[in-house]
């Protein structure tokens, strides 16, 4: 059998009600898994509380999809994640800050 292609998603977003939320997507045939980062621990239980409905009107559609929120890591930047190092970045851009970066 032949693999089902891969699509990768990565949002950037800056919304009124939850402030910046960064989401990686990735699909394969009807399979979608998404992570959403937020800034607060709170705002990611938030979000888990909605996102069972969400599956179930993408299972309706006939997608499996399997979803995560949680808070933007606080680590030291050269341990974290490649995503989490994004998200940091572009938050700092949005602040207008450097960053950090050289």
């Amino acid at each position: 059998g032949q693999e089902e292609p891969t699509t990768r998603l990565v949002f950037f977003l800056e919304l009124a009600a939850l402030g910046p939320l960064a989401i990686e997507v990735v699909l394969r045939g009807q399979d979608l898994h998404a992570v959403f980062l937020t800034d607060a621990p709170a705002k990611a239980r938030f979000l888990e509380d909605q996102l069972e409905s969400l599956s179930q009107r993408l299972a309706g559609l006939g997608y499996r999809a399997h979803f995560s929120a949680r808070a933007r890591p606080h680590e030291a930047p050269a341990q974290a994640s490649p995503l989490a190092q994004l998200i940091r970045q572009y938050a700092d851009l949005a602040e207008g800050r450097d960053g950090g970066t050289a």
